[in-house]
């Protein structure tokens, strides 16, 4: 019988096509390097403010990627990076960028925060599992001085509320 249960286990794992596991890189020259869940729902949106890859002409001053799946699926993950760049032309260049795909822009004495939202995370917030329902959160922060802060977010409602809590502390720091 335990045998029987262990194979069932089994072809579900295989059958979800995620690894039952959590993942932290904060390593800046591992950018990019992300898990095929987290890359496939990247691709999925079209117009995201979240860069495709690092800009040619700026560095990295601040990466942390985690990412979690369950046994039977749902990934969730955030991304947060910051770019620095080089040159006032490239930062311009995708400061405009942004600026074209954000749906919600909001002014600060020495920043400017865009973002997109997909989902609804009142839903979310409600304490209710709605297996399957996720929101998404795209956001960047343009500082004055040539450095574009991006976090994005994909997070399922049964993932926990609780690591969703430590996602934002952490994003703070």
């Amino acid at each position: 019988m335990k045998k029987m249960l262990l194979i069932v286990v089994a072809v579900l794992v295989l059958l979800c096509g995620c690894d039952p596991s959590s993942v932290r890189v904060v390593d800046t020259n591992r950018f990019g390097d992300f898990d095929i869940n987290v890359q496939t729902a990247l691709d999925k949106q079209a117009n995201r403010l979240f860069p495709s890859n690092c800009p040619k002409e700026a560095g990295i001053s601040n990466y942390d990627y985690y990412y979690q799946c369950g046994i039977f699926g749902d990934p969730s993950f955030w991304i947060v990076v910051s770019f620095v760049f080089n040159s006032q032309m490239d930062f311009d260049n995708e400061k405009e960028r942004i600026q074209l795909n954000a749906s919600h822009e909001v002014e600060t004495d020495d920043s400017i925060l865009l973002f997109n939202t997909i989902g609804n995370m009142e839903y979310y917030l409600d304490e209710k599992v709605l297996d399957g329902y996720y929101f998404i959160l795209d956001m960047a922060i343009i500082k004055n001085r040539r450095e574009i802060s991006y976090f994005y977010v994909l997070w399922q409602d049964n993932a926990g509320q609780n690591k969703y809590i430590d996602m934002i502390t952490t994003a703070k720091e």
